[in-house]
């Protein structure tokens, strides 16, 4: 019975998001799946409403956010690009979706 409740408070820990304020702080690089940049940070980029800007240009949107469970892992954002990046065309692949890790 014990062991279920552990299960479940895990499961529930791991499913909190953070705020955009706490996805501001740091930088962010690239892990695998679809390509944007190698790293993304918010002193030369902006975000609004998940959106990510380069400049004026929109180059991907968050479609979700992953807490690290109790430190041991890093956070990760999970991007999908609005631009089709040249390295990404090239590599061939077909993950509509990009990992970045909080660094």
């Amino acid at each position: 019975m014990k062991f279920n409740f552990v299960i479940i408070c895990l499961i529930l820990l791991s499913s909190c998001g953070f705020s955009d304020e706490e996805l501001k702080k740091g930088w962010w690089k690239y892990g695998s799946g679809a390509h944007i940049e190698d790293v993304i940070n918010f002193d030369s980029h902006t975000l609004s409403n998940d959106t990510i800007y380069s400049g004026k240009e929109a180059i991907g949107v968050i479609v979700d956010r992953e807490e690290s469970l109790f430190g041991m892992s890093s956070r990760k954002i999970f991007i999908h690009p609005i631009i089709e990046s040249k390295v990404y065309l090239e590599s061939g692949s077909d993950n509509s979706i990009g990992i970045y890790h909080q660094k």
